[in-house]
C-alpha cells in the first residue's frame, strides 16, 4: 500500500459539485458586500453587485429529497445585480426602485427619511431576502436549478 495522499479509491461519479439550491421562501441574510461592477452583457453599463449570506442553517432542495434537515450551513452565498442605469430593452422601468428597496430593507428607512444612497452603508446589515428557484431551459446548464434573490424586505426585530 502506498503512503501517497491519493492512495484511496472512490467513485468520482458519486460526488456532487452542484451548489446547494434553497427552496423558495424568505431567509434572513446579511449583506456581505456591495460593489459596482461593469455589466458582462452590456459593456459600458454598470450594476451594483450585492452578495448576501444567510445567517441561519437551511435545508436545500436536495436535502429535502433525502430527508435531511439544515444541510446548508449559515453563510450560504447568494448574489443579486441591481442595474445602475435605465435598460435599453425596457426604458420605462425605473431602475432606482430596486436600489431604494434595498436601502429601505437594509437601513430600515422609508420615503422622507432616506439618506443619500451609499452602498458602503449597506454592508453587514441584516434583512430578509425572498428567494426563488430558477431552472435553466437551454444551453450547457439546461435542467439545472439555481436561486435568484427576487426581493428584499426589512427584518422586523
Amino acid at each position: 500500500m502506498s503512503n501517497s495522499p491519493l492512495s484511496f479509491a472512490f467513485d468520482t461519479n458519486e460526488v456532487s459539485t452542484a451548489y446547494p439550491v434553497l427552496p423558495e421562501g424568505s431567509y434572513i441574510a446579511k449583506i456581505a458586500a456591495a460593489e459596482v461592477v461593469e455589466s458582462s452583457t452590456t459593456p459600458g453599463n454598470f450594476n451594483l453587485r450585492v452578495r448576501f449570506e444567510t445567517t441561519a442553517p437551511a435545508t436545500s432542495l436536495d436535502g429535502l429529497e433525502k430527508g435531511l434537515v439544515d444541510d446548508v450551513a449559515p453563510g450560504h452565498k447568494l448574489t443579486r445585480y441591481f442595474p445602475l442605469q435605465p435598460s435599453a430593452r425596457n426604458p420605462d422601468f425605473d431602475f432606482r426602485k430596486g436600489l431604494v428597496e434595498l436601502q429601505d430593507a437594509a437601513l430600515k428607512t422609508k420615503q422622507g427619511e432616506r439618506p443619500p444612497f451609499n452602498p458602503e452603508d449597506l454592508v453587514n446589515r441584516e434583512l430578509v431576502i425572498v428567494v426563488k428557484v430558477r431552472e435553466d431551459k437551454e444551453g450547457p446548464y439546461a435542467g439545472q436549478k439555481s436561486n435568484d434573490v427576487a426581493r428584499v424586505r426589512t427584518l422586523n426585530a
